[in-house]
């Protein structure tokens, strides 16, 4: 089998692909920071938006249980005067 040479290279060739590598892997941190802080933005939007959503709904549902309520009380009314206008009709 022949086994695989492997190139040398030298201390400065060294530095050198040791420096470029290090510029890309912070190049790649500082855009992976970037993308962390636009995710977190978001993040805080859409917990504020759930948040006014909560309060609306909390609001709507408060609003219908006084439309329920008033609607029963106008019914209740109305009961009690169709039997008032019926008994005079009714013969006995």
């Amino acid at each position: 089998m022949a086994s695989a040479k492997l190139d040398t290279v030298t201390q400065e060739e060294f530095e050198e692909r040791l420096d470029r590598n290090n510029v890309r892997l912070r190049q790649e941190l500082a855009e992976a920071q970037e993308r962390v802080q636009a995710l977190e933005r978001l993040i805080a939007r859409k917990e504020s938006f759930v948040q006014r959503l909560t309060q609306v709904l909390t609001e709507i549902e408060c609003e219908e249980s006084e439309i329920a309520a008033l609607q029963k009380e106008l019914r209740a009314p109305r009961a009690v005067t169709r039997r008032h206008q019926q008994s005079p009709r009714s013969p006995r």
